[in-house]
């Protein structure tokens, strides 16, 4: 069901007319008719009064119409280095928000105007942010705390403000913002559309943002939602696995490369090739790890003698992979907490 038969209904099951619905929730007359016409379309602020005075979650009001209310937002983008860069590329080309309601800023301006065709470049970050309804800051955290000084007092009262930085936590953001906050972490992977982003909520948001920004952000693969505390090994599972893989497989090439008259390029092919079939077999066919070795490690055989060198000699690396980065994930959300702490000093 469109909205405007929504809002018709409730109306009338609620015996309100037109007059009576625009009083209670601050609008006129005409504005009431225009929803109901399909003429124009309510803000978050008239949808949660709606939801109010009808009665109803606000999922069950304007259930059907996420994608409209997506592709009537306007998005802005504070920081435009590889991941607001990558935003920028995944929204046009999917045109999840329209190039006029797309704004971005970079402290830099010149480095963006080769987006110009894809967004709207702006001249300042209060700019970029004083219409948006989502606001993603992707800035490093050092740079966190001035930039919410300089755009509080110019978003939205209703504006979601996505961090995309994990180590700034909710209660530092909202030292300075008090409004809707959530943190999303993409992967490099959503260049290929196969991001597994992570996101979190503070108690402000509500589930029809939650609902737009996951529909937003699923332009890059699926959208996982996490407690705020387990946001940092999410990260190192999604975020930075990447990277953690290419360095084992990396090795792993480089030794087999010791042993062949075969070319890198050769070997790299096929190790890829069978990470990214292995994979997909694993998806598919719901095997674990311990699945796939029992299939091809078989009792006394080749495949067998490798996998116990892995199996013994690994977990001591993978231990302290996970220890390291993790440490080092506790230091910069400590020093990024020691820097909010000056607010107001």
């Amino acid at each position: 069901m469109e909205l405007g038969k929504q809002i018709m209904n409730c109306r009338q099951e609620a015996d309100l007319s037109q007059e009576e619905l625009a009083e209670r929730i601050y609008v006129s007359r005409q504005t009431i008719s225009n929803w109901e016409n399909d003429k124009s379309y309510p803000d978050v602020n008239s949808l949660v009064l709606l939801s109010e005075v009808f009665h109803i979650s606000l999922d069950k009001l304007i259930k059907g119409d996420i994608d409209r209310m997506r592709e009537e937002m306007k998005i802005g983008i504070i920081g435009c280095g590889s991941m607001g860069r990558m935003l920028v590329e995944k929204f046009f080309e999917s045109k999840s928000v329209s190039t006029e309601n797309l704004l971005v800023a970079n402290r830099t301006q010149g480095k963006i105007m080769h987006l110009k065709d894809k967004c709207t470049v702006c001249e300042s970050n209060r700019e970029a942010v004083k219409e948006a309804d989502i606001v993603f800051l992707c800035v490093r955290p050092v740079d966190m705390k001035d930039i919410l000084s300089e755009i509080k007092d110019c978003l939205k009262e209703d504006s979601l403000l996505v961090s995309l930085n994990g180590s700034i936590m909710f209660e530092q953001i909202e030292q300075i913002c008090k409004g809707k906050i959530a943190k999303a972490i993409p992967s490099v992977t959503a260049e290929v559309n196969q991001s597994q982003t992570l996101v979190c909520y503070n108690e402000r948001v509500t589930e029809a943002d939650k609902e737009c920004l996951t529909g937003l952000l699923s332009c890059m693969g699926t959208v996982i939602e996490l407690p705020e505390q387990e946001m940092g090994m999410g990260s190192e599972l999604v975020s930075c696995m990447p990277g953690f893989i290419a360095a084992i497989f990396q090795e792993l090439c480089t030794s087999a490369k010791k042993h062949t008259t075969l070319s890198e390029n050769e070997i790299v092919r096929m190790v890829l090739q069978t990470m990214v079939g292995t994979g997909t077999m694993m998806l598919e066919k719901e095997y674990s790890f311990e699945d796939v070795i029992s299939r091809v490690a078989t009792k006394g055989g080749i495949t067998e003698e490798g996998t116990k060198v892995i199996q013994e000699q690994f977990p001591v690396v993978a231990d302290d992979v996970f220890e390291k980065t993790l440490e080092k994930r506790r230091l910069t959300t400590d020093n990024a907490q020691r820097s909010f702490e000056r607010v107001g000093q």
